[in-house]
């Protein structure tokens, strides 16, 4: 049953299809999919009908759906009520037992069906909008209506029998006295001639049977003939009406076509130019990542090279240990680490000496300050000792002086 309706296999009259179209335009997303799959349902399982309804959902929303009504087959057992959601085929269609059209039966409770006649069939929890369709669903909705128990017969309840009250013994009827008649008045005398404008006639009173048969109740009248009910889907095709459906169709088709054109054309855009702005990322991608992979090299190489020549410098500091081990062994003594390190000359080893010394005189001055600024000396110990750093610190550097036009000659 998953074959697409074409136009020489449909067999829907053109008002419907003309009327399922109008409707569907405006309240679904995807229009083209909701109208294919409910031409191929209603083309396949002609006992089907569609109409629409406003839906209640269990939040309380209502919104006017497309549903598709009645028997799928002449032998099923229950009437279905099958509500399109706005957003199929995303979203599975509703699947209802109709329940106004149960006579003499009532809904079972089952694994697919619950009190209220909601029906939910396997593929409900497997479906995919690309390969699931409406059709499907009435296929699996036919098996289960056959193979499970979805009603039972309604037990008539038997009314309890009516106890009338005890009859009361007949009473014997009182006789009621009648009341006397008036006295007759005085008729006038004989010389009294009625004219014939003065002479009344006394009404005749009809008969107690007459009354009884005048105010019987009327017969009801007869109930008119109830119009036959014109259904579009039973109605027969004549060939003007195939002439009209073939023309329609192909209207129809080609407005498919050319919707189906747009959404080509649009996708293809679209995906040119998401294309071209992942390239475009990529590219600048891939150039930091390349500039990035040369600084970590440059960066690696710089440690091995580092590292091989701190080696190098630690061999050597080893290698120089191992000597003063060696002196303290022979001589006996311990020898001045900071007397190890001595210049070429005397004057070399002087010049070491004055420029420490103007170091230790500069970082001096410069505690006193901090101690000032923190209140830990008065201003007169520091002007005090600040004079006599700075007259040290100038014989100094003259002595400095001294000493490297000395070694310049």
């Amino acid at each position: 049953m998953g074959r697409t309706p074409t136009e020489s296999s449909v067999s829907i009259p053109q008002p419907v299809i003309n009327w399922l179209f109008g409707v569907i335009q405006p309240i679904y997303h995807d229009k083209r999919t909701t109208f294919h799959d409910s031409v191929e349902v209603l083309n396949n399982f002609k006992q089907l009908r569609p109409r629409t309804r406003v839906y209640t959902d269990s939040s309380g929303i209502s919104e006017l759906l497309l549903c598709i009504y009645g028997k799928p087959l002449a032998s099923s057992s229950v009437s279905l009520l099958i509500w399109i959601p706005k957003s199929y085929p995303l979203e599975h269609p509703l699947v209802y037992i109709d329940l106004e059209a149960l006579q003499d039966t009532k809904v079972s409770p089952g694994r697919h069906i619950d009190p209220n006649g909601s029906i939910s069939i396997p593929l409900f929890d497997k479906w995919n909008s690309k390969t699931c369709n409406l059709l499907q669903v009435v296929d699996e909705c036919i098996k289960i209506c056959r193979y499970d128990h979805v009603v039972d017969p309604i037990t008539p309840v038997e009314a309890p029998p009516l106890v009338l009250p005890p009859k009361l013994p007949p009473h014997e009827a009182t006789v009621v006295p009648k009341p006397p008649l008036p006295k007759k008045p005085d008729l006038p005398g004989p010389s009294f001639i009625p004219t014939p404008e003065r002479h009344s006639v006394r009404p005749s009173i009809p008969a107690k049977s007459t009354l009884i048969k005048q105010t019987s109740v009327p017969p009801l009248p007869k109930k008119p003939p109830a119009a036959p009910i014109f259904d579009l889907l039973d109605s027969t095709i004549t060939s003007d009406a195939a002439t009209t459906h073939k023309a329609i169709m192909n209207d129809l088709q080609r407005a498919l076509n050319q919707m189906s054109k747009a959404d080509t054309v649009y996708v293809r855009d679209n995906l040119r130019s998401r294309k071209l702005s992942i390239e475009s990322a990529l590219g600048q991608f891939n150039g930091m990542y390349e500039s990035e992979s040369k600084a970590l090299k440059n960066v690696i190489e710089s440690i091995v090279l580092t590292k091989k020549s701190l080696e190098r410098e630690i061999e050597a500091v080893e290698t120089q240990f191992e000597k003063i081990d060696a002196y303290e062994e022979e001589n006996g003594e311990v020898l001045d680490s900071s007397m190890l390190a001595s210049a070429d000359s005397v004057a070399t080893n002087q010049l070491y000496n004055l420029v420490a010394k103007d170091y230790a005189l500069s970082d001096t001055m410069h505690m006193l300050a901090r101690l000032l600024t923190c209140d830990t000396i008065t201003l007169d110990i520091f002007i005090k000792k600040t004079r006599q750093l700075g007259r040290e610190q100038f014989f100094t550097r003259v002595h400095i002086q001294k000493v490297v036009e000395s070694m310049q000659y």
